[in-house]
């Protein structure tokens, strides 16, 4: 298994709070809230764990994502408790929380540009910093159990471990949580490696 030293650690570290502070100010952009961030943890774990990041392999959510390819492979996902993604849908159509109550066509249209905002701002971090040809796929919208979330997310990725991103957000004065997460795939961190130490020089 890949092991990161703490320089690598911090360099990653640094590449996810980009991409997470501009997804932040984006989102906030387009509910006209402020939007709180914690700092990026950078894990190596086993893929299978990403049900427990993205709130419980029970715990109903909705997940916004797309997929990395090119230089790095992996996924973008924005992951909230139901109640927390319907409150961002009726922020960003100006209604009053409370609104929206379920994922229809409307509100998944609404989740499909919150998410593709967030997912390009970390794109660009990535692309911007390491000089890297990365694109994505389109957005998903899905709403099920974390567990089955994962298992959608997963597919196609098919090693044992990744590298994980996370970052927790709020939305003061409000009830709505989620999480920004980028899991990047194995056999993409040394290339990723490479790229920052020849921009760091």
């Amino acid at each position: 298994m890949v092991e990161l030293d703490s320089f690598q650690k911090d360099a990653l570290k640094e590449i996810g709070s980009m991409g997470a502070g501009k997804a932040s100010a984006a989102l906030s952009d387009l509910v006209k809230r402020k939007v709180s961030l914690t700092t990026p943890e950078i894990s190596l774990a086993k893929t299978s764990e990403i049900a427990g990041l993205i709130g419980g392999s029970q715990q109903l959510v909705v997940g916004s994502y797309s997929a990395l390819e090119g230089d790095v492979s992996g996924r973008i996902l924005l992951a909230s408790p139901t109640k927390s993604a319907m409150y961002l849908v009726d922020l960003e159509a100006g209604k009053e929380l409370g609104t929206t109550t379920n994922v229809d066509e409307a509100a998944s249209e609404k989740l499909k540009i919150i998410g593709d905002t967030v997912s390009k701002c970390y794109l660009e971090s990535l692309t911007e910093f390491l000089q890297m040809n990365v694109t994505r796929s389109p957005e998903r919208i899905v709403s099920t159990f974390g567990e089955s979330l994962a298992d959608l997310i997963l597919l196609g990725i098919e090693e044992e471990y990744a590298l994980f991103v996370n970052t927790n957000f709020t939305i003061p004065d409000t009830e709505i949580q989620g999480k920004f997460i980028m899991l990047i795939a194995i056999d993409s961190i040394d290339k990723m490696i490479e790229a920052i130490k020849k921009q760091l020089g």
